[in-house]
């Protein structure tokens, strides 16, 4: 193949081919092209390359009109994943107060049977009643009670450095 001595008609063969040519230029080029087969060979070279890069193309109108409108009923957008969500939250709730429930409830038979009511306290939520226990064991959980300092002092402690204490 051999190359055409008009370089002024081989450099604006892009442009001719993607069709931004001013008229007048643009039949100037198709003349020439209709009596050189070297340029018309170099335009069919441009065009093979331009398909091999072309993306294919997308009718993205259609698929957009495919897609269902979302549907608004008051302030609250209808999901058909919003009654599961909303079971799947209440069931982990009512497991988690029942396993709450069901140790403390353990804890406190286990005080029942030590005869001990102190043997269940601990810092979570409390299931025993109150009525259960006798005065002894309730005059002994008010004076406990009694003794829980509740507020930090007034008068708070000093900070002392770490290296200040080791004598560095």
């Amino acid at each position: 193949m051999t190359d055409c001595s008009n370089i002024d008609i081989r450099e604006v063969l892009p442009e001719f081919l993607h069709g931004t040519l001013e008229h007048v230029t643009r039949e100037r080029v198709q003349a020439h092209l209709d009596t050189c087969p070297e340029c018309s060979d170099e335009l069919r070279v441009l065009r093979a390359i331009r398909m091999a890069a072309m993306s294919p193309w997308v009718d993205s109108a259609r698929i957009a009109a495919a897609i269902p409108p979302y549907r608004r009923q008051g302030r609250v957008f209808a999901s058909a994943m919003q009654p599961l969500r909303l079971a799947a939250a209440f069931l982990i709730a009512a497991v988690g107060i029942s396993a709450v429930a069901v140790t403390h409830y353990r804890g406190a038979e286990q005080a029942a049977v030590s005869g001990s009511p102190t043997a269940a306290v601990s810092p979570g939520i409390a299931i025993v009643g109150v009525s259960e226990l006798s005065d002894d064991h309730l005059e002994q959980l008010i004076s406990e009670m009694d003794q829980i300092e509740a507020a930090p002092p007034t008068n708070p402690e000093p900070v002392v450095p770490a290296d200040v204490e080791g004598g560095a």
